[in-house]
C-alpha cells in the first residue's frame, strides 16, 4: 500500500485558515507484478557442547527435504514442474529464465531434479490412482505427445498421454504416458478399475474393450454424437452424411433434386451392404432418423459449430420434408433456431 498525504503547509482551510482534519481516503488500485528472483536460503543448524567435557556435542537435526540433500527448495521444484508441464517450457528455456533472474543452473541439473521429484511423489500418485480407479464414475481420453529421445523410437513417432479423471468424490486428474494408444496400453492404465463402474469416453474402440473387461457401463460423449452417429463432413466437394452408420454419397444439389422427385436416396454402408432411404418406408423409420438428426442439430448448435449445424440442418429438413410429403406429422421435431 502506498499512502499519499498533503504536506503540513497545505493542511489549512483556504477560507478561514483552520487546520484540516482527516475525514477519509480516496482509493484507487493498480495491478502490479513482482519479477521472479533467485535467492539463496542459508540454513544454520546450531551445535551444542558440554562446557565440562568434549563428549556431549549435539547438532540440531536438519529439516526434512523431499529430495534428501537436494539443492532446491520445494517452492523451486514446484516452479520447475509447473513451468515444464503446465506452461510447456522445455528445461533449456527454464534454465535460460533462471540465468536472467541471476541463477546459473544447468539443464542437466534441472532434469535430474525433475526425475527425482517424480520418484519422490510416486506414492502419492499411487494413492490418487487407487482412489480414481475405485470411483463409481470415471472419464478417459488420450492425446498425442512428442518424445524426442526415446530408446528405439524416432523423434517423429507419435506417443500418447492418457488422461484419467473421476466424476465423484475428491477430484483426481491423472496423466499417464504410453508409447501408443492400442487396447493393451489402455488396459494396463485402467487395470484395477472398479467393477460395474461407469466409464465415459469418446468412441475410440479400445474403451469398449476396457469397459467390457471390467464390466463397466460405457457412456458416450454428447459433443461427439454427430461425429459418430452421422459424421457429417465435406470431402472432395461431396457432401457426406453418415446416418445410422450409413454414408450418403450424392452431391448436395443432386440429393435435393432426388428428394423433391420422391426418388430413393442411396446410402452406402460399410462392408458393401446397402440400405435405402425410401419415401415409402414406414413412418417409424422416418421418425427415428429425424430424431437422431434433431439430437445432432441441437448438439452442433450448442457447440456453436456453424459448419456442422448447417450440414445437419440441411439433412434434417430434407428428411422431415420427405416425411411431411407423405402426410406424417413432424411439427414436434422442428429444429430450434
Amino acid at each position: 500500500m502506498i499512502r499519499y498525504e498533503l504536506p503540513e503547509s497545505e493542511r489549512t482551510c483556504p477560507n478561514d485558515g483552520t487546520a484540516l482534519v482527516q475525514i477519509g481516503v480516496e482509493v484507487s488500485e493498480q495491478l502490479d507484478i513482482v519479477p521472479q528472483q533467485v535467492r539463496v536460503i542459508r540454513h544454520e543448524r546450531v551445535k551444542y557442547a558440554c562446557s565440562q567435557c568434549d563428549q556431549g556435542i549435539k547438532v540440531t537435526p536438519a529439516r526434512l527435504r523431499i529430495i534428501p540433500k537436494g539443492l532446491f527448495t520445494e517452492a523451486a521444484l514446484a516452479w520447475f514442474v509447473v513451468s515444464k508441464f503446465m506452461d510447456g517450457l522445455p528445461l533449456y528455456r527454464i534454465a535460460a529464465l533462471l540465468r536472467r533472474f541471476g541463477g546459473d543452473i544447468s539443464r542437466n541439473t534441472l532434469a535430474a531434479s525433475v526425475v527425482r521429484l517424480g520418484e519422490a511423489v510416486q506414492p502419492i500418485i499411487n494413492l490418487l490412482r487407487d482412489h480414481l480407479l475405485d470411483s463409481e464414475i470415471v472419464f478417459g481420453d488420450e492425446t498425442t505427445v512428442q518424445v524426442l529421445k526415446e530408446p528405439g523410437r524416432a523423434a517423429q513417432t507419435k506417443s500418447y498421454m492418457w488422461c484419467q479423471m473421476n466424476g465423484n468424490g475428491p477430484p483426481v486428474r491423472l496423466f499417464g504416458y504410453a508409447p501408443g494408444r492400442g487396447t493393451q496400453h489402455g488396459l494396463n492404465l485402467w487395470a484395477g478399475m472398479r467393477r460395474g463402474a461407469v466409464l465415459m469416453s469418446d468412441g475410440y474402440e479400445p474403451y469398449n474393450a476396457i469397459a467390457k473387461t471390467h464390466g463397466a457401463v460405457h457412456l458416450g460423449c454428447w459433443v461427439q454424437y454427430p461425429e459418430y452417429r452421422f459424421m457429417l463432413r465435406i470431402e472432395r466437394s461431396t457432401l457426406c452424411a453418415w446416418a445410422l452408420g450409413a454414408t450418403a454419397t450424392p452431391h448436395k444439389s443432386r440429393l435435393s433434386q432426388r428428394i423433391q422427385k420422391r426418388e430413393e436416396v442411396g446410402f452406402r454402408l460399410p462392408r458393401s451392404r446397402v440400405r435405402r432411404l425410401d419415401p415409402s418406408m414406414p413412418p417409424e423409420r422416418f421418425q427415428r432418423i429425424a430424431l437422431h438428426l434433431k439430437v445432432c442439430l441441437d448438439v452442433a448448435s450448442s457447440c456453436r459449430d456453424a459448419r456442422m449445424t448447417k450440414i445437419v440442418a440441411y439433412y434434417f429438413h430434407a428428411v422431415t420434408g420427405l416425411q411431411q410429403s407423405d402426410g406424417a406429422t413432424v411439427a414436434a421435431m422442428s429444429p430450434t433456431t
